[in-house]
């Protein structure tokens, strides 16, 4: 008897190569639907910071929730919770742009510019990232990082 490969092997084989290609496949279009549902999230994130909305950020935030800011203060959940509440934290404008997400499994770091401005009218310009992870099977903002951005503020003109 020839050593070989016969027809049951090879049937194996590309059974094995399909599932292979399938489940790669699946990981993919998983991949791809966590990282709408991430922007998605991403984007009531700014929305409850621009409506200073309590109830949803108390939803969309981790537990051990952190905001590390780009002069160096950090807040964790309550802290910015309380800021909302006591109205020392408003904002007239939050527009983000350049977000882009990259995903690790049950985990997702966000990274983008944002361009924010207090009720008070003084504007801030930042690029961040957000980390999210995924919580009971929903996407939840554990770590906000700010870094403050002169480069990305319209500079003087020369004359």
């Amino acid at each position: 008897m020839k050593p070989g490969v016969g027809m049951f092997g090879k049937i194996v084989l590309l059974a094995c190569t399909l599932s292979v290609s399938f489940l790669i496949a699946m990981a993919q279009e998983a991949s791809q639907a966590d990282s709408q549902a991430v922007l998605k999230v991403e984007s009531q994130f700014h929305r409850a910071f621009l409506a200073a909305d309590i109830k949803a950020l108390d939803k969309l935030l981790t537990s051990e929730f952190v905001w590390m800011h780009g002069d160096g203060m950090v807040w964790t959940k309550p802290q910015l919770i309380e800021k909302f509440r006591s109205g020392k934290l408003a904002y007239k404008r939050d527009d983000t742009d350049s977000v882009k997400v990259i995903m690790y499994g049950a985990a997702a770091v966000v990274v983008g510019h944002d361009n924010r401005q207090y009720s008070s009218g003084e504007a801030i310009d930042f690029n961040y990232t957000t980390t999210y992870v995924k919580q009971d099977g929903a996407w939840r903002v554990a770590i906000f990082h700010s870094t403050h951005c002169p480069c990305a503020k319209p500079q003087p003109s020369l004359k």
